[in-house]
């Protein structure tokens, strides 16, 4: 499912379905606190935020992927080596 109801999604699986419920009220603090800081620092890497946040990447990233959906955040096109040695996306506020 897209990410549409309270901000969650999930995939096809009911387990999917059942994780993105037990995280909304945490889903949204995560998400303002992602954008919050995005605002300031931009752009980072989905690492990069986790890291500065304190937070895993396994939390981070499905609300990336959240913001960039809703258009709150973009890709800048540019990319740098991550810390498994693969390519990531800069993310950054969009204005």
């Amino acid at each position: 499912m897209p990410y549409a109801n309270g901000g969650i999604g999930w995939q096809r699986s009911d387990t999917s379905r059942l994780a993105a419920h037990s995280v909304r009220n945490s889903a949204t603090t995560i998400r303002h606190r992602i954008l919050s800081y995005m605002k300031h620092n931009s752009p980072q890497t989905t690492e990069q935020i986790a890291s500065n946040l304190r937070l895993t990447y396994r939390e981070v990233q499905p609300r990336i992927s959240e913001l960039h959906n809703n258009q709150r955040i973009r890709d800048t096109g540019d990319r740098i080596i991550g810390s498994y040695g693969r390519s990531v996306i800069l993310w950054t506020f969009k204005r």
